[in-house]
């Protein structure tokens, strides 16, 4: 299986557990692999926040749409920019522009 049908495999909803042994595959210097390996290290809701978060949706409308407060997203979002090392959503979502979550908003709705 090639890297990109790997990826899509895990990042598309409905998406099984991760599987430890793919991001063991990986090389160890690849900064995509290491971006897999700060992924899996998300929540399942921080990984819905992440995905919205990258398809250009606001807090608000996050919020909204997955029936939480917006300070909870604010805390989640937070998370995530500490667990990727990044200062921004905007920076997350240059280290993450290549990957798909187009079926996130369509699983979510």
């Amino acid at each position: 299986m090639s890297f990109l049908k790997l990826l899509r495999r895990i990042l598309s909803p409905p998406r099984p557990k991760p599987i430890a042994f793919a991001t063991v595959a990986l090389r160890q210097d690849d900064p995509e692999a290491d971006n897999i390996r700060r992924w899996h290290s998300l929540s399942d809701r921080e990984q819905q926040v992440a995905a919205l978060s990258c398809l250009g949706y606001a807090n608000l409308e996050i919020a909204q749409k997955l029936t939480i407060a917006d300070g909870t997203v604010k805390s989640h979002m937070a998370n995530i920019r500490s667990k990727f090392n990044v200062h921004s959503k905007a920076e997350l979502r240059r280290r993450l522009s290549h990957w798909d979550f187009s079926g996130w908003d369509f699983h979510l709705i």
